[in-house]
């Protein structure tokens, strides 16, 4: 397990279980998060720490502009949060067309983004807990269908953890 491992789920912890309430977290951990995973699949060969310097940076950026220009990084976290939860789709899917792939991110996002926006409690429930329970999903050892399974129990989790701070 390497260091951008053990971060990824911390960070997905936090994605999973407070999203809504700490959204600029959020926003840097959907960041770091989407940065990492597409530098590893799609820029093999690069050193761990500058795909982990990377991620960090786009992080960090997106969690400030997320504090002093809430609506830009409210909605970049959308847009990277859809992306993410449509490549992960993508990659269950056995997507091979690198085409299609880039077509259902980049729908992804822009759903993520039309979604946050709109309804944006909600929509960072929703997309935070399905992006933290993708995420986490990764790391228990099972493949197939006890993926989605995975993600769809600790989604709920997330969302009724969240949800529940909403009364509050």
């Amino acid at each position: 397990m390497t260091l951008t491992n053990i971060l990824q789920i911390i960070l997905a912890l936090g994605l999973l279980l407070v999203g809504r309430k700490l959204y600029w977290v959020f926003v840097g951990a959907i960041g770091f998060i989407s940065v990492t995973e597409w530098a590893f699949t799609h820029l093999q060969g690069m050193p761990e720490w500058s795909v982990l310097l990377i991620g960090l940076a786009v992080g960090v950026i997106g969690a400030l502009l997320a504090i002093f220009l809430r609506a830009v990084g409210i909605g970049l976290a959308g847009f990277l949060g859809g992306a993410y939860l449509f490549m992960t789709l993508s990659g269950l899917l056995n997507v091979s067309n690198q085409t299609l792939d880039l077509v259902l991110t980049i729908v992804g996002g822009i759903i993520g983004l039309i979604l946050v926006l709109s309804l944006f409690d909600w929509a960072l429930i929703l997309i935070s807990s399905l992006s933290g329970a993708a995420v986490l999903a990764r790391f228990i050892p099972l493949d197939g269908v006890n993926d989605v399974i995975w993600i769809a129990i600790l989604a709920v989790i997330g969302i009724v953890v969240q949800a529940r701070d909403l009364r509050t």
